[in-house]
């Protein structure tokens, strides 16, 4: 046989072989594909025959598909394991277990999703179209795409790679048959996949289909054209007690009451003949009966359908009881609502969420004169308001809330919507007559069961009383105030809970404490403060220890000496309730004084008119008792004369003293004259017959006049002439002068007596104005010291004044001096003329 036929037979040979290799293949991954192997096992086989055929290393099989945006993409299904590191590793263990997917159109692969063309590459690293391969991934020597077509779709792709001398058409024209295989097998298994899911689609479908009978509320019964039950879903069986077995395949009448029971096959054919729908697709509320024969209302609703040429009829049935009970609750609810607002004594008024009207009850009717027909769905609650207040109001809240808010139904909700709470405020409300009156009016925004607003309702109280009774209170405690403020006796009030709430005025100067912020200091912080300023000799009680009407003696030496009447008394409201305490101080201090003073002079006055009296009474006894000779009883009489003549002049004196200050000056005639004549009188009368001291005159002339009463400075004049005698016992001029001088911007007039007696040391002069008190403690010297005491007196009703200079066993001046006239007037007109200086 020649050697060209030999070769010739050779390769024959060798196609054979590979054509039967390749028919192998195919019906190798064809009896897996029929023997519904998993698709993981049907693709790894599909890459196994490529590699073995072509004699490559590595591989994959893919599926070709399209993203939301059209553009292609592979989904490896079977892939030759070639990890380098531990990332790809990882990558191809997640592959065990669900596709790769490969986006990347920019490289060998991608080539062939893109144009859908075989890519032949035998030198892959210059490739310009390879992408490159990544870092550590072994080299390629030679690249082979190949897409799966199902017609004219590609449905798939083959890669394969490193094949011994690469790779060529003619390979890929010997791969035709299995290519073409393998398009079928992936469009067979996608055409298998997507029954697999519709069929999944619908069992799922199914079960929620019955999940959702099983679980609705509702009662769902189909029957069919003879009104045979041929479903009945749990809710039903709950709905009417019946069970499923027992109601199957019987007439579904079975579950009405008469006459709708003997009617109901009737109302089915006439339907089934005329197509005349009375209850099939509208729904309307029926009565049902349950196994146990009782009846309950339920809302039917009936839709056909037709199946494999029959006619069916759903049924849902809802039991109704607790609706209609709700129903039946509301409609009692809202009656008793109108009840409670007819009748509420507030106004209530309810508002849309635009402001409209929408309830407006009786007291609303009663308090602003308009009927609710008028407001209702009619006008919003502005027309009852002042417009300037809404203007000032908006622009109030426009600085409040830092937002434009507008002059309009927002300036009653506007703080309502920010807070969330009711917003109240005091406004101005306008009658349907015109007449005005105080509101206080409370809004509050109202919400569905979502936290939607639905509407604002706003409650009105007519508050003219309580401002007039607030009017009424605030003058009281203006007028209360002014009193305390005034008063000179000082009050303090604390809260029920123990706070100092008020302290007047009074209180302060005798404390010399300052006013503190209310409700900043407590009664254990008060007492400290005030014990701090009494004489620790005397105890002090704490306030709390006082009960109710309690009165004690404090002996302040801060912020000086003073002795304060402390007196307590609670404040209980009408109903007996604690509403706090008030303590009344009361400066006692000169009652003390005066108190100690009279018991002084009673003693002193009392030893004074002993003295006298029991020389008259012990003499006037002798004179009973015996007989005495001319002279002795001369003698005898003549001591109960001077004594009785003392007794007389010391009663004047007091009784002078008395009058004097009972009177407070309102029975001295004081006129506006000369004093010169004054003095002329009172020398002339006090000066004896043939005395041996004489008075030496010093008289100026036209000497201001002076307002006096000419007979009580007389007599003080008299007093003090007649001390400078009595304190001159060895004699010596006695000097009267008058004076003028200028003191405190007003011209004075002054009568200055001048002796040389005993004169005065200065602690005697201190004291010369004590009444019964005597510079002469021998009682040598007659008098009954009071002289002084009154002409004292006397002084200070005409706003004059005495000056004394004295000097022990030397001189003694004593000068009365009177306003001018005209300078008397001035004081006059600031200081009364009863008034002491």
């Amino acid at each position: 046989m020649p050697e060209q036929t030999r070769a010739e037979l050779h390769l024959r040979e060798a196609e054979l072989l590979r054509s039967h290799r390749l028919l192998d293949a195919i019906a190798a991954i064809q009896s897996l594909y029929i023997r519904d192997a998993s698709p993981r096992e049907l693709f790894n086989e599909v890459l196994d025959t490529f590699l073995r055929f072509t004699e490559s290393r590595f591989g994959f099989v893919g599926e070709v598909l399209a993203d939301e945006a059209g553009a292609p993409f592979l989904r490896a299904h079977a892939l030759t394991n070639i990890a380098w590191n531990k990332d790809t590793r990882a990558l191809y263990a997640n592959h065990e277990k669900s596709a790769l997917e490969f986006h990347n159109l920019k490289s060998l692969f991608g080539v062939t999703l893109a144009t859908g063309e075989p890519v032949i590459s035998n030198d892959p690293a210059n490739d310009p179209r390879s992408g490159g391969l990544p870092h550590g991934h072994p080299p390629l020597n030679a690249y082979l795409g190949l897409p799966l077509y199902s017609g004219k779709v590609m449905v798939g792709m083959i890669g394969l790679a490193d094949r011994a001398g690469g790779y060529d058409e003619a390979l890929i024209a010997i791969l035709d048959p299995l290519l073409r295989t393998c398009g079928q097998l992936i469009q067979a298994f996608r055409a298998d996949r997507e029954r697999r899911q519709a069929v999944e689609a619908l069992r799922e479908s199914e079960a929620r289909l019955k999940a959702t009978l099983d679980t609705v509320v509702d009662g769902i019964i189909a029957i069919d054209e003879r009104g045979r039950i041929e479903s009945f879903n749990p809710a039903a069986e709950k709905i009417f007690g019946y069970r499923r077995d027992e109601v199957l395949g019987r007439n579904v009448s079975m579950l009405m009451p008469e006459p709708d029971r003997a009617r109901h096959d009737g109302y089915l054919a006439h339907y089934l003949g005329t197509g005349d729908a009375r209850i099939i697709g509208i729904g309307r509320e029926v009565v049902a009966q349950r196994k146990d024969g009782s009846l309950f209302p339920a809302d039917l609703a009936i839709a056909e359908m037709n199946l494999g040429g029959r006619r069916y009829f759903n049924g849902i049935v809802r039991d109704i009881t607790r609706r209609r009970h709700a129903e039946t609750l509301l409609r009692e609810t809202t009656a008793l609502q109108s009840a409670i607002l007819d009748s509420a004594d507030y106004a209530l008024i309810s508002t849309d969420p635009e402001g409209l009207i929408r309830t407006f009850n009786r007291a609303a009717e009663r308090m602003t004169g308009y009927a609710a027909a008028e407001m209702v769905g009619i006008a919003t609650p502005g027309i009852l308001h002042d417009a300037d207040e809404i203007a000032a109001r908006a622009k109030a809240l426009s600085t409040d809330l830092g937002e434009t808010v507008a002059p309009g139904f927002s300036v009653f909700v506007a703080k309502t919507l920010r807070s969330g709470g009711a917003d109240e405020n005091e406004w101005t409300y306008i009658r349907k007559d015109g007449t005005r009156f105080p509101v206080l009016l409370s809004v509050t925004a109202m919400r569905d069961e979502t936290g939607k607003i639905t509407g604002f309702l706003g409650v009105l109280q007519d508050i003219s009383e309580r401002n007039a009774a607030r009017a009424r209170l605030e003058r009281l405690t203006s007028e209360l105030r002014a009193i305390f403020d005034l008063s000179p006796d000082g009050f303090v009030a604390f809260t029920e809970t123990g706070q100092l709430a008020y302290t007047n005025p009074a209180f302060l100067r005798m404390t010399g404490c300052q006013r503190d912020a209310e409700g900043t200091v407590g009664v254990r912080d008060f007492d400290a403060r005030l014990q701090a300023l009494c004489d620790p000799r005397h105890a002090y009680a704490p306030l709390d220890t006082l009960v109710d009407q309690a009165s004690d003696t404090l002996h302040l030496i801060r912020p000086k000496p003073a002795i304060l009447q402390r007196s307590v008394r609670d404040i209980r409201g009408e109903a007996g309730g604690f509403l706090g305490r008030v303590l009344y101080f009361r400066d006692i201090t000169h009652e003390t004084e005066v108190d100690r003073m009279k018991t002084e002079f009673l003693s002193t006055a009392a030893h004074e008119l002993r003295t006298p009296m029991a020389s008259i009474h012990g003499f006037t006894e002798l004179l009973l008792k015996r007989d005495y000779d001319d002279a002795t009883r001369r003698d005898l009489l003549q001591t109960i004369y001077r004594q009785s003549s003392n007794l007389i002049t010391m009663v004047n004196e007091l009784l002078d003293l008395a009058r004097i200050e009972a009177r407070a000056g309102k029975d001295f005639h004081i006129q506006v004259q000369d004093i010169l004549p004054i003095v002329d009188r009172v020398v002339r009368e006090f000066m004896m017959p043939n005395d041996a001291r004489k008075i030496e005159l010093r008289l100026g002339s036209a000497l201001p006049q002076v307002a006096v009463d000419a007979e009580k400075f007389g007599q003080a004049l008299l007093n003090v002439i007649s001390n400078a005698y009595k304190y001159s016992p060895d004699g010596g001029a006695i000097e009267l002068a008058t004076r003028t001088q200028t003191r405190d911007g007003g011209a004075e007039v002054g009568v200055v007596v001048h002796d040389h007696g005993i004169g005065m040391t200065p602690e005697q002069q201190a004291r010369i104005f004590e009444r019964f008190y005597r510079a002469d403690a021998s009682g040598a010297i007659p008098g009954t010291g009071l002289g002084m005491s009154l002409v004292k007196e006397i002084m200070d009703i005409h706003q004059g004044r005495v000056e004394i200079q004295s000097a022990l066993g030397q001189v003694t001046e004593v000068g009365l001096w009177l306003p001018a006239a005209a300078s008397a007037k001035r004081a006059g007109r600031a200081k009364k003329p009863q008034e002491k200086s």
